[in-house]
Order: C-alpha cells, then structure tokens, then sequence
C-alpha cells in the first residue's frame, strides 16, 4: 500500500477560516482540514486540464486524505536531533499547575490524567526521589488544561508545546452590491505566516496518484496575496499509528483528526461510550478514562452558493483509556489493529477519523520537568518583545544603563532641579563627558558659586565614572526627570 507524505512549504500567508465572521476580526485555523487541501488540489487538476482525475483521487472508495497539521521547523528538527519529529494535537488529558507558564520545564512537569489524577497538595521532582510531595508547603495546586493547541513528538516522546507563526494584516471591507470600499469597515486577518511548513499524509491503496501537482491555492482572500503553497511528495509512512495493537487488557486511543461519528439514529455523537466503542471494535469494552471536546464543522456547497448543514464532531486531541472486558488477547490486538489502521466515523476519505492507538506519548502518567534547551531559549529571547532602548543608548550595555537609573533614583533630589536641567542642557551640546565635568568645576571654583560647590560635591565623581556622553545625558535627564 503506498503511502505519501505531502510537505506544504508555504510562500504566502494562509487563512483557513472555521466560522462565518460576526465582527472585524478574524483568525485562521493552525492546520488546514482535508476538505480544504482535496479541494485544492482538485482545483490544480481541473487547472491543468486532468478534471478526469478527479473522482479517481478524491471519491468515497479512492485514496485517504489526511488534513495538513503544523509541522517543526528545519531548524527545529536540527536543534532536536530528529530529522522524524512531527506534531500532533495536544493531548486533552494533558494538564499543567495553574502556576507553571512552561508546563514541559517548570517547576511542576505534566500531568497525564487519562492515567491518573492530579495530586492535590504541592508536588515536586527530583532526579534522585523523582515525583514526592514537599513537606514544607503543604500547597494546593491547580491543575489546568494546557492553552496550546499542538505538541512536538521526537523520538516517540513529548517534547514541548507548539504553535505556527502567525501574521495580521488589515483591509478595508467591500459593499457586496457595488464592490465599493465600505466606510469605517476595516477588518484585522490573522493568518498562518509565510514560510510556515505543514505536513499531510495520503493513503492510496488502489495506486490511483500519479503526476502530483508541486503547487496549490489554499484558503481564503486568495487573489490578494494569499493561500500560495508549493507541495513535495515523497514516499513515507504514517507517523500517528503509535504502537499498535496489544494483547494487554488496556489501550489509549487518541484522535489525530476531528471524528464524525452517529449513533444508530443518525444523530452526531458529542462522545464515545462502551456501548458505542463495543459497536465499533466489536468486542464489549469498558471506557475508564477519557478527555473530549467537540467541534462544529461548518461546510459550504459551492453548487448551490449555500451553507451546508453543520456538522458536530468529536475533536481532534480526545483521548479514550479503554479495558477489554474479556482480559486482552489476540482478537482484541486484532480489533485495536483494524482501528488503527481504519480509524473511526464517518467522512475518513475526507480527513476525519484518523487515530492512533496506545501513542508512546501516551504511556506516562507524569511528565518530569526537563531542562529548557540552550539554543531554544536563546531564540525565545530573541523573538520576546523587549523594552525599546532610550534613544543614543541601544549599543550600551543594558545592566549598565540600569545601574545608572539606579544612581540618578539615588541621587534625585540631592541638587536643585534648575541647576541638573542647566547641566544637562550643557551636555546635550558637548561630545565629552569630560567637557561636562571641567564646566562643572568651573562654575563650583567661582567667587560666589551660588550653590554649584554643593551640587559638585554630590554628582562629580559620579559624572567623571560615566562613559560615553549618551550615559552622562541619560543620567542627568534622569536626575531632573525623577526630581520631586
């Protein structure tokens, strides 16, 4: 069975949008759905005159689609040492103390409560005692899902939380009778940034796929500089399938895609009981542990120019613990296989219902808190707004700008404020720092220096320390600004 990885290196930003927009401000999906990246490359096909390739690649009974899911950067997958890393969605089991920012390396680690409860009272890890609880706080923790959509997996292991870059651009509203600007209606998009990589996978039994297209449309606003991919097909098999089927008596299922599952009435289930999973694996199972959330998909008919019926599905990142209730064994490996291998609900062609059965990511119930990776915080602390430098003072040293502030708190109302502003106007038209103390000295050494011997007693050796001029300006404004 050939199996392809499609990679989507994007060259324009990307805006796949969820929901009809109800004010000025819209924001993208971080993956783009099945339905999405069949339509585009449908459209590329028909583009190029192959529209009988069309049902061939996208029918019910042809090839199996994946939607495209963020995927590490180059330099990531370098700094992990994994050229396979991948991301998943974030296990919804997976929760982090309200107080930890970083869950992956904070004080606290991760919780994974499909295999256990959060503990109560304050908990810590060493790497000699491991997880214990510390005995001098007696602290109530609060334990919270974490706010992060996506989760990097290197060498079957959780790794770190992740997001897409995002960019925002603004563009003023149209009227839809004259396709004239619209005053006051200016609208804010943020979309997936270019230059983002994300990654699909499709399954093509039947050896239908031939002659792939290398770029694609993708999104909305796309005759504005939007939505341009360029695509690479390369052989490789499913990274999700986790480990498989197991004879032991317990498995975890999560979900990778959102899953459109009915019941036997038709209507939308908004989760998996045993019943439902008995119907499904078609053995009798037990649920013991589980994290869901749903989503509502919302779908367009381009043949009538008409919403379509909204569709409610189990959302990608759930997770299941089930138990077997006939203790394991082959036939239970072999039903946990088929699901693997099939996944589950309605739309699969389309890129609902992929899952992965008993993930390695999965497999423990606390995560120690690791070490932040040296070349990682490096880059955060580039990428993190920093307070903007005053201005003459961005090549000085930031600590020694600080200890100077410190001086001038010090020293804020030890001098008259006419006289510091007097100086620091002087300073502002020299180019030395020395020029500014030989004309303080000069105004001290006078017959009648009408204060300035006392204000060169304070400041003087102060000012002779500072080096270049811009510090000697920024502390003296500093003095006068500071001055009750």
């Amino acid at each position: 069975m050939p199996d392809y990885r499609i990679v989507l290196e994007l060259t324009e930003p990307l805006f796949c949008g969820s929901k009809h927009a109800v004010s000025n401000e819209m924001t993208s999906l971080e993956f783009i759905p099945g339905t999405s990246l069949r339509g585009s490359l449908a459209a590329e096909l028909t583009y190029s005159g192959r529209a009988t390739d069309v049902p061939k690649w996208f029918s019910a009974a042809g090839p199996r689609w994946t939607p495209a899911l963020p995927s590490p950067s180059d330099r990531l997958q370098k700094d992990l040492g994994d050229a396979n890393a991948f991301v998943v969605p974030m296990p919804l089991s997976f929760l982090r103390e309200k107080k930890d920012l970083e869950p992956f390396t904070g004080a606290f680690g991760v919780c994974n409560a499909l295999l256990s409860d959060a503990p109560d009272d304050e908990l810590h890890y060493s790497t000699k005692t491991g997880w214990r609880l510390a005995e001098e706080h007696h602290g109530r923790q609060q334990w919270t899902r974490l706010s992060q959509k996506w989760l990097i997996i290197s060498h079957g292991q959780p790794i770190a939380p992740f997001s897409p870059r995002r960019s925002t651009s603004m563009h003023v509203g149209l009227h839809y009778g004259r396709q004239a600007n619209r005053d006051e209606a200016l609208y804010s998009r943020r979309s997936i940034s270019a230059e983002s990589k994300l990654t699909a996978w499709v399954q093509d039994p039947a050896g239908v796929l031939q002659e792939f297209p290398t770029s694609a449309v993708i999104g909305k606003r796309t005759s504005t500089g939007n939505g341009s991919v360029l695509l690479r097909w390369e052989d490789g098999s499913f990274p999700w399938m986790g480990g498989g089927g197991r004879e032991d008596a317990e498995a975890t299922v999560q979900l990778i895609g959102d899953a459109i599952v009915l019941d036997n009435d038709g209507q939308y289930l908004q989760g998996l009981n045993a019943s439902q999973w008995e119907r499904i694996l078609g053995m009798k199972v037990s649920v013991e542990a589980a994290a869901i959330a749903t989503r509502r998909i919302r779908t367009w008919s381009n043949s009538w120019g008409l919403p379509r019926e909204h569709t409610l599905a189990i959302a990608s990142g759930s997770v299941f613990r089930l138990r077997s209730m006939d203790r394991g064994g082959p036939q239970w490996k072999a039903a946990l296989d088929r699901l693997a291998q099939e996944g589950l609900g309605w739309m699969r062609h389309e890129g609902f219902g992929w899952v992965s059965v008993n993930p390695s990511w999965l497999e423990k119930p606390f995560l120690a808190p690791r070490s932040p990776d040296a070349k990682e915080k490096e880059r955060r602390k580039r990428q993190d707004p920093r307070p903007l430098s005053w201005p003459g003072l961005e090549s000085v040293d930031r600590k020694l700008v600080l200890e100077t502030m410190a001086k001038a708190r010090q020293l804020q109302t030890s001098c008259p404020k006419d006289k510091i502003g007097e100086l620091g106007a002087y300073a502002a038209r020299v180019h030395e720092t020395a020029d500014v103390v030989a004309y303080l000295d000069g105004l001290a050494k006078r017959t009648n220096p009408r204060g300035w011997d006392d204000v060169s007693k304070k400041i003087r050796d102060e000012l002779s320390s500072l080096k270049p001029i811009e510090l000697t300006r920024f502390f003296l404004n500093a003095m006068e600004t500071l001055h009750d």
